[in-house]
Formats: structure tokens, sequence, C-alpha cells
């Protein structure tokens, strides 16, 4: 007689410490932060639209004063541009690197698909820009819950058909963090329905490529990962908002439930607390199978995307200076 398979396991509390391996800059960062609490989380919402607005006001705020320091800081020149009525900021340092010359870099802003909009949007460009040397364009999406998809994945294709017009794709890399980095896996797979030539490289950091709670480290990680806490809460409203009436696990919603085949060789970067450690897995192991270059990055016990909340980290300087060396050997 076959004995019943448990779903689930049932784990007593355990004490977390401070991940030793890392960096003594982020264990001390760590070591100020409180426990998250995933009840708390939970009972978080967004679907109130005051308080939605309240809370994007909040965060973008604060990366836009965060914006003005690094544009300063790094010496990076920041022009606003409309095109194809698309809003775009060219991200230019102060001096390209010789081998970046003819190379451009899209790219597509985190923020969960809500926030992250408007001068905000530029924020991980400009490290981009800065710590490779190279001219960035970053597309300010339009987003929900006005403009659920696929109006952001429409201006990403829009801005990409426009500089083809004027850089060969070879030239080309495309990418982001979290929401931008599954916006620009979704932009793959549209290009590709298209028939059009694809970018040469993407970087994709913590990308939100599936928005359901099905990575196993949905639930290892919860609470554990300090910054998305959990999905439970405003980042599952969050998905609902892209999604609109659409099915979450859409490609071009979800694209991890895409064909991986004919990608653009892959920078993949993730730290082991990451809410969204699984599902990255998942997408480098989608990759291989495809038989496509990816290149999988994890980083000792980083949450999401930490390292562009503490851009000055070991760990970050360690991410934009592998980036690099990955656009210097795909890029023609």
């Amino acid at each position: 007689m076959k004995s019943k398979i448990s779903n689930s396991w049932m784990l007593p509390k355990k004490n977390i410490p401070i991940p030793l391996a890392s960096s003594d800059q982020f264990r001390k960062i760590l070591s100020a932060e409180k426990t998250p609490n995933i009840e708390e989380n939970k009972r978080f919402t967004i679907t109130e639209e005051s308080f939605r607005e309240g809370f994007i006001q909040e965060l973008d705020g604060y990366t836009i004063n965060e914006v003005e320091k690094l544009k300063k800081e790094l010496k990076v020149s920041s022009e606003k541009e409309i095109i194809k009525g698309v809003t775009v900021r060219r991200l230019t340092p102060l001096k390209i690197d010789e081998q970046h010359t003819e190379h451009l870099f899209i790219h597509l802003h985190p923020g969960g698909h809500i926030f992250g909009g408007g001068e905000a949007s530029i924020h991980e460009g400009i490290l981009i820009a800065a710590l490779a040397n190279i001219e960035v364009i970053s597309i300010d999406y339009r987003m929900p819950p006005t403009h659920p998809y696929p109006a952001g994945l429409e201006d990403v294709i829009t801005i990409y058909k426009e500089l083809l017009k004027k850089t060969s794709p070879e030239n080309i890399a495309i990418g982001g963090s979290s929401a931008g980095g599954g916006l620009a896996f979704a932009a793959i797979h549209q290009l590709k329905v298209l028939n059009l030539d694809l970018p040469k490289a993407i970087f994709a950091g913590s990308p939100w490529v599936d928005l359901t709670k099905t990575g196993d480290s949905h639930f290892t990680n919860e609470g554990i990962d300090h910054i998305l806490i959990s999905y439970e809460g405003w980042l599952k409203e969050a998905a609902k908002f892209y999604a609109g009436e659409n099915d979450l696990k859409k490609p071009l919603i979800s694209p991890i439930y895409g064909d991986f085949t004919l990608f653009p060789p892959t920078h993949l970067v993730i730290g082991t607390r990451d809410l969204f450690l699984s599902d990255v897995v998942r997408a480098h192991r989608k990759l291989k199978q495809a038989g496509i270059i990816a290149e999988l990055n994890v980083y000792e016990g980083l949450s999401h995307i930490d390292y562009l909340i503490y851009s000055n980290i070991p760990e970050s300087k360690e991410i934009f200076k592998e980036l690099n060396k990955f656009l210097k050997q795909y890029l023609k």
C-alpha cells in the first residue's frame, strides 16, 4: 500500500543569522535592519488609490533624490527625449569606453510594473552608464493601473524599432532589474514574433519572469528577503494590475513560460535571499536547454535588488564590473 505523500513540510521557527560570507559593508547594513514581518506585509495593500499613490510617491521620491546624487557623483548627463510618443532619457557618461563607442544599452527600469517612472526611472541606468562607460537609453514605459499590459511592452518595441534605424542590433544590449529584466525577456519574445533582428545581449538582474507564486524560493525565502518579504501583499496586487484581464502565465507577461530559442547571450544576476531566486534559476535552465549562452551570477546574502538600493557595497560594484565584461564580450 502506497503511503500518502505530503504536499508541504512544516518546519519549526529558525534563527537566520546575518550572512557571514557577505561583505563587511553589507553585513553592517543587514545588522541594522529589523526582522521582516510576513503578516504585516500580507496586509499591505495597493488596491486603494490614495494609498497606492502615497506608496509610489514615497518610493519614487527617495529614488529621485538618489538619482540627483548619482548624476553628480558619477558625472552622468541625462537628456529627456520623446520618440514616437514614448519618453526616454539618454544617459551619457563623462567618458565612453573606446570599446563601447558604437554600442548602446537599452535600459528598462525596475518597480513592479507600477512605480519607478519619471526621473526615478534612470537610477539603475546611471550606474550602468557610469560603471560600464556606455551610452544608455532608459525607457520611461507606461505602467498600470492606467496603462496595463501590453502598454509598457509596446513602448519598448516602439523605441527598439526606432533605434534600429541608426544602430546595428549587433551593437545593442537590452535589460534591467526586477520588472525591467522581465520586460526585457518579454520584449525578446515579441521581437521574435515580429521577425525583427534581436539585440546582441541581455542583462537581467533579479528579473520578474514569473508573475505567479510558483518558484520554490517564494516559499523558502519568504520572510528572509528583506525587500520583497512575500508575494502575498502589494506584489501579488501589482501582478494583477499589470496583467489586467490576461492570464498571468501568458509568455509576454510571465516570460518564463515562453520559448527561449534564438535568445541572445544573457547575463543573469540574483542573490541567495531573493524571493525570485528560483524563478531566475528556472529561466537559466530554460535558456541552457534552448542552447543559449547564459551566465548565472549568484551573490551571497543579497535580497531583491540590494545591489541597486545599496549601490556602494562591494557586491554592487562587482555586479556592474562583470556586466561590463559581458557586454564587451558579446557586443560587436
